[in-house]
């Protein structure tokens, strides 16, 4: 392995009676102590571009500075092709680190900024008044190698016609540009980015990822390195990342490929940290019937809708069923009480109709029979879904429709509804024209509609903790008819 983290905790220890904390022993922790890091354990792979996601303050911006040797761990290691760096100073450790801001030196060009680090290794004196490339030590032959892989990253990034310019004079799109030749420029052995492109717009960001990950390659080749990308950007990560880190409050929640942590979380948490939108997760009680079959149903018993104009009291839920063919052996040992999980874009819209009161006037809409119980029935091979519940709004994404339902307070639905359907002009129009489409208040917030849907895929996870139990993954729909 080119890189072996083990153990790594970083504890900041709290200031006791307002008093110094300098005598007290690291492995003696206080409970106004903050745990940035907590066990650490991860391989990366020679060439291997690992991202690590995670929310604000779980712990990826440190665990990035002690790795560089910014910051110094409370416990645990980290090796380099089988030595140990550990404790090593920051420049004798093959690191370089590209921050979330720039970092350049305005009083320097670019050239001189990309150059800094090379100078820096040849030991000239750091603000030497006489030309960058003058070569104090090695003599015109090493000046000459040093201006040329200057020039060599900076046209690898684009900004080899700005070398004479300052920072203030450059956007911050070549700012961070620069910022990213000074670090790659050495080929460094371990090359650290730390949210780089966070403050750039979109358009930027979708141009650099892609230079990011050929100067990665163009590292790989020339050093055989490795790079760590920290982001809170989960389409970033997932996009640039070998394989993927998430982590939640100083822990590994899970490693694995792009693929394996999106389509099969470990947790809850993982399952809703990535997706836009997040996994619909959904607290069902379990029930095995006849031996053949396994039945869930919202434990939660709903929510009277007394404010609705026409209400009748619906008691919104879920129902489960799901033949016991689709599920794995493990099924049997489910709990009762599970957490299901299916992800908008696994849930697609086949028919919708708007409730109307059980008693009055009126052909618009009807009535469901089960007091706005929704069914999820695995029927010739598909999970086919049908649930009453209440508009929260609808985003066009596009071309594709994406409604957000609320079976009850607790539990909420994404559903995409596919373009180039009849049924997406449905609710295009709806959304447009309410008046003509509705019995009542039209296809808003607060309206009740019995939804018909079918899904491809359902994870499992247990209750309370949310981790994984099983996936049930079914034939897509679409094939069949």
């Amino acid at each position: 392995m080119s890189l072996v983290i083990r153990g790594i905790t970083k504890v900041y220890k709290s200031q006791r009676g307002g008093g110094s904390n300098r005598n007290r022993d690291t492995n003696d922790r206080d409970t106004n102590d903050r745990v940035a890091v907590e066990n650490f354990n991860l391989d990366v792979r020679d060439g291997e571009l690992i991202a690590i996601m995670g929310p604000s303050g779980c712990g990826k911006s440190t665990l990035l500075r002690v790795i560089s040797g910014l910051e110094s761990p409370t416990s645990g290691t980290i090796h380099r092709h089988g030595e140990d760096i550990t404790h090593l100073p920051p420049h004798q450790r093959g690191v370089a680190m590209v921050f979330q801001d720039h970092g350049l030196y305005p009083h320097m060009s670019v050239e001189q900024n990309m150059g800094f680090g090379l100078q820096l290794a040849n030991r000239r004196p750091l603000f030497s008044k006489r030309p960058l490339f003058s070569g104090r030590r090695g003599g015109k032959a090493e000046a000459d190698r040093v201006k040329s892989d200057v020039f060599r990253m900076a046209h690898t990034v684009g900004v080899d016609k700005l070398m004479l310019r300052y920072p203030k004079e450059i956007s911050g799109g070549e700012r961070q540009r620069v910022a990213l030749a000074r670090a790659l420029v050495h080929t460094p052995q371990i090359a650290l980015f730390d949210e780089p492109l966070s403050n750039l717009d979109m358009g930027l960001r979708h141009d650099l990822r892609m230079e990011i990950s050929e100067m990665h390659r163009n590292n790989t080749n020339n050093s055989g390195g490795v790079t760590i990308y920290v982001t809170h950007d989960q389409s970033e990560g997932l996009a640039l990342g070998h394989r993927v880190v998430i982590m939640n409050n100083g822990s590994i929640q899970q490693v694995g490929t792009p693929e394996e942590v999106y389509n099969n979380p470990t947790n809850t948490f993982v399952a809703t940290f990535l997706g836009s939108p997040p996994m619909n997760i959904i607290h069902c009680t379990t029930v095995t019937a006849d031996g053949t079959t396994m039945v869930s149903s919202v434990s939660h018993k709903g929510i009277n809708y007394d404010n609705h104009p026409h209400s009748e009291q619906y008691q919104l839920g879920l129902r489960l069923f799901v033949a016991s063919d689709m599920l794995n052996t493990q099924s049997q040992q489910y709990p009762n009480e599970i957490y299901m999980g299916i992800r908008g874009e696994n849930i697609t819209l086949v028919d919708l109709v708007q409730c109307r009161p059980k008693y009055g006037s009126g052909s618009m809409g009807v009535h469901p029979e089960h007091k706005g119980e929704a069914n999820i029935v695995v029927d010739d091979g598909s999970l086919v879904i049908s649930m009453v519940a209440t508009l929260s709004s609808v985003q066009f994404q596009g071309g594709t429709a994406m409604l957000y339902v609320d079976i009850n307070s607790q539990n909420h639905v994404a559903i995409t509804v596919h373009p180039a359907t009849e049924l997406y002009q449905r609710v295009k129009s709806i959304v447009e024209n309410p008046i003509n489409h509705t019995y009542t208040s039209g296809f808003c917030k607060g309206s009740m509609w019995q939804l018909t849907c079918v899904a491809t895929r359902a994870s499992v996870f247990s209750y309370p903790s949310g981790d994984a139990v099983d996936v049930i993954d079914v034939t897509p729909w679409e094939q069949r008819y």
